[in-house]
């Protein structure tokens, strides 16, 4: 009987272990990615109109406009434009968290937003 019970006691404890190996969480958080949007800008709408990201990663945003655009990213006073002639990029550091508006200066027109979540 002590056997049997200690056999299961066994069996129980590989259980666990095994099932903790495979589900535990992941003890570190990702690190900072590389992340690359295109973006197209067509009478005033930006497609795709949200680009979410994480905090400290490496972003470039690539632009095609069927008219001329200039580009402000609010939060990072980074400015831009981009034309149908030429599309334009830039690449920054999303150094700092929260929502980041995406405006054309020429319009005045709000046409996105920069998503930049915590680490």
């Amino acid at each position: 009987m002590v056997v049997r019970s200690l056999g299961a006691l066994v069996v129980a404890l590989v259980v666990l272990v095994g099932l903790f190996l495979v589900l535990r969480p992941e003890s570190h958080a990702a690190g900072p990615r590389e992340r690359t949007f295109k973006v197209s800008v067509e009478d005033g709408e930006m497609v795709p109109r949200e680009l979410r990201v994480g905090e400290g990663d490496r972003v470039t945003v690539r632009v095609e406009a069927g008219e001329p655009v200039e580009l402000h990213l609010h939060g990072y006073g980074i400015e831009w434009g981009a034309g149908p002639e030429e599309g334009a990029a830039v690449s920054f550091g999303a150094g700092l968290t929260g929502r980041f508006g995406i405006e054309d200066h020429r319009s005045g027109e709000d046409l996105g937003v920069l998503v930049v979540g915590p680490r």
